[in-house]
């Protein structure tokens, strides 16, 4: 057994260990709260980007249908444009006809001698 002398200096040792056990525990959860704190912060912030990256696919999206109706719009301007050039072609084909009908009718040769 244990010396009944040496009992002052073992409840001394005692003691301090308990002492170092509370302020050991004491520091545990003074980590703990401020990890608390920084998982909450974290997780504010991380709610925020979510937001905001949810706002920029929205965006997107809004960007992405007025790109489409601008060039559905372009593909029917130029629609139009493909039928005037359609519209110039025929013309023209119809003048050459013509001056080839006055060419035969006033019977100029094609070297220039009448």
């Amino acid at each position: 057994m244990t010396d009944p002398e040496d009992l002052p200096s073992r409840v001394t040792r005692l003691e301090d260990e308990v002492k170092r056990a509370r302020e050991d525990s004491a520091v545990a959860r003074y980590l703990a709260a401020e990890a608390d704190r920084d998982v909450a912060d974290v997780r504010l912030e991380l709610k925020a980007h979510t937001s905001t990256l949810k706002a920029l696919r929205d965006t997107q999206i809004e960007q992405g249908q007025e790109m489409r109706a601008g060039f559905a719009k372009v593909n029917d301007r130029f629609a139009e444009v493909n039928g005037k050039f359609a519209e110039v072609n025929e013309s023209l084909a119809m003048l050459g006809a013509g001056m080839a009908r006055i060419h035969t009718a006033l019977k100029i040769d094609p070297a220039g001698e009448t």
